[in-house]
């Protein structure tokens, strides 16, 4: 996620200059005098009328200077509290907004979306994995009395993006495809290659999150459609009836089969901080899956449909550890177990299976961003079968080898 960095405002300073004026008082004083004449002859002196005396000049009382006024004293600060006086100033909000950004943790922990078990944390994001698989399957019969070791190699890709529309919900929506064919010439001519593509959608509800702990409820429903390309099977038809029938009858609808699977799934998903450097994580749900194959029947000469209906409990671990604050890298053991119960429609048989899935992996650790390399081991595949002369053959248990890269954003 880009972060946009803004250039720092600067205050606009205003400059005021102030112009002082000042009145001045004047005093003025008015001199009087009388001047006495001699007579021009002499005669008794006379006696000098005194000049009245000239009243004192008032002077103008000066103003008294006003009294300065008193200065109001600021109002007393609150005292701090005890968790403002342990931390600097805004550290409390700062820390808020931290736990806020990331959504992903939990007290002092930050946890992986794993790669094999659902993530119970409700975000905006968006993911991108890619991945290789590899099966592995051991004594596939080609006759009563002849078997081979054979394989199968393809890539997997899935995409992902999720909106948080309010605070405890996501809805998301999916895509991805799959193709696999054989490693060799045996393994081409026996298992040959397939294809499939999906697309689906759902949601996550989070209904309580405490400061270490964190429930999730979460719905997915998928569609998913494909086909396949089986050489051994148009060895087996060559072998039963005339090639120029056959090629009249289209080679080509009894080499491809077309495959589509429907499914719903819903889990309960839990979350829980082991302190800052470790957390577990844990999922239980149940899919209803419902699969179905149509293939060219040159006995009938036309297409026919085997559907087949599954219940699949399962449920799964994640625990993480955390190299925090040192390095901002992670690690990740992840077990999940697969019980599988499916119905076959046409022959009312009912059959189950138990899978179980070790995942290891190492992620980065970011508040927003996170790159994981995973490597996964899947045990106990339903083995593969075939019907030869009218009998029908099992191979042994197959295996499946996972490689994955997953890039992550989440805000």
């Amino acid at each position: 996620m880009e972060t946009m960095q803004l250039e720092p405002r600067v205050p606009r300073r205003r400059m005021c200059v102030r112009f002082l004026g000042a009145a001045g008082f004047a005093l003025f004083g008015f001199p009087s005098a009388s001047s006495a004449q001699e007579p021009p002859v002499e005669a008794p002196p006379a006696e000098p009328t005194p000049a009245p005396e000239a009243p004192p000049a008032e002077t103008t009382p000066e103003p008294e200077p006003a009294p300065a006024p008193e200065e109001t004293p600021p109002p007393a600060e609150p005292a701090p509290t005890t968790a403002q006086a342990t931390q600097p100033p805004q550290a409390a909000d700062l820390e808020k907004e931290k736990k806020k950004e990331n959504v992903q943790q939990l007290g002092e922990h930050m946890f992986p979306a794993p790669a094999f078990i659902p993530w119970s944390f409700v975000s905006t994001n968006f993911t991108f994995s890619q991945g290789v698989l590899r099966l592995d399957v051991p004594e596939f019969p080609l006759r009563f009395d002849l078997s081979r070791d054979v394989a199968m190699i393809g890539l997997t890709e899935t995409v992902q993006f999720g909106a948080r529309f309010i605070d405890p919900l996501e809805i998301f929506i999916l895509a991805g495809g799959q193709m696999l064919v054989g490693d060799d010439v045996d393994s081409i001519f026996t298992l040959g290659a397939n294809y499939s593509y999906n697309v689906g959608a759902g949601a996550t509800w989070r209904f309580l999150r405490l400061q270490a702990t964190q429930f999730s409820l979460r719905g997915r429903v998928t569609y998913n459609s494909g086909g396949s390309i089986e050489l051994l099977r148009l060895i087996d038809e060559i072998q039963e009836v005339d090639a120029v029938e056959l090629f009249n009858q289209d080679a080509r609808q009894v080499v491809l089969e077309d495959t589509s699977r429907r499914d719903f799934s819903a889990f309960v998903l839990t979350a829980q901080s082991l302190g800052k450097h470790f957390g577990l994580q844990a999922a239980l749900g149940i899919s209803r899956a419902t699969f179905v194959i149509a293939a060219f029947d040159t006995a009938e000469g036309r297409d026919v449909e085997v559907t087949r209906s599954d219940w699949e409990p399962e449920g799964g671990l994640a625990l993480d550890a955390t190299l925090e604050p040192w390095v901002p890298i992670g690690f990740a053991l992840e077990y999940s177990l697969r019980s599988r119960r499916y119905d076959d429609v046409t022959s009312s048989e009912s059959e189950s299976s138990i899978a179980h899935l070790i995942g290891v992996g190492i992620h980065t650790v970011h508040p927003h961003f996170q790159i994981t390399l995973t490597s996964g081991h899947l045990i106990g595949v339903e083995p593969l079968r075939r019907t030869v002369g009218g009998e029908e053959l099992s191979s042994g248990d197959p295996t499946i080898t996972y490689g994955q890269l997953g890039i992550r954003t989440f805000w």
